[in-house]
């Protein structure tokens, strides 16, 4: 439906969530898959192509320049499920030798 998103006045960018569209393609978390990849190339591709700003979520620097080079304008550089769970686990570490 990215049409008909690209279409609706007041919305001025789109995010793609790539883990969503992995997952909704069937690939859950498989980014790359040759299934998930080009589709998520191409929303980018577009989103920037049109007078709306294109997002996604990038978790690593390579992800982050392969978007940059798709276009993207705005990016997402964390998951705050895995920041949560890392500040936990640093604490929970800290802690143990108590």
């Amino acid at each position: 439906a990215l049409d008909d998103i690209l279409a609706v006045d007041g919305v001025d960018g789109v995010f793609v969530g790539p883990y969503d569209l992995s997952t909704d393609l069937g690939h859950p978390g498989q980014l790359d898959h040759p299934d998930v990849e080009p589709i998520l190339e191409a929303a980018l591709k577009k989103i920037s192509a049109s007078s709306k700003a294109s997002g996604s979520l990038a978790v690593s620097d390579e992800t982050r320049a392969q978007y940059h080079a798709w276009g993207t304008q705005f990016l997402a550089v964390a998951v705050d499920i895995t920041m949560l769970a890392s500040a936990a686990r640093t604490q929970a570490d800290r802690w143990k030798a108590y």
